[in-house]
């Protein structure tokens, strides 16, 4: 998985969570770092994100249009990946870098008709349809 990929997907899950808060004052902090005069937008796109995902918006939808501005930002400064790279090592839950020992999991799945997925990091528990 491509660090583009991997911090969108990071950054919608992470704003699907109780610790959206710090989601959007870390990116926001980092995105007037290296373009002040986008910050605002990018605040703006992390709350309609947000919001989105509480109205029940696909995720991968949401994933994709970060994947998209963000691939902008590194095409006109490609020395940001190193950045990026550490923003997304700032987003990630800590309990999941305790537990995994600082491991990075990736995860993927697809179905297609009517099929379902499951997929957990550690536990789950399924009950019956």
């Amino acid at each position: 998985m491509s660090l583009v990929t991997t911090a969108a997907s990071t950054l919608v899950g992470r704003l699907a969570t109780d610790g959206w808060e710090q989601v959007t004052r870390l990116v926001g902090t980092w995105w007037r770092r290296v373009r002040p005069e986008q910050a605002e937008g990018v605040e703006a796109d992390l709350a309609e994100t947000r919001e989105s995902l509480a109205a029940g918006s696909d995720p991968q939808e949401l994933v994709a249009e970060w994947r998209g501005q963000l691939k902008g930002l590194l095409r006109s400064d490609p020395q940001l990946a190193e950045e990026l790279r550490a923003l997304v090592q700032e987003l990630q839950p800590e309990q999941l870098q305790q537990e995994t020992g600082g491991t990075r999991i990736e995860m993927r799945a697809e179905a297609s008709g009517h099929g379902t997925v499951y997929q957990a990091g550690r536990d789950q528990h399924i009950n019956g349809r």
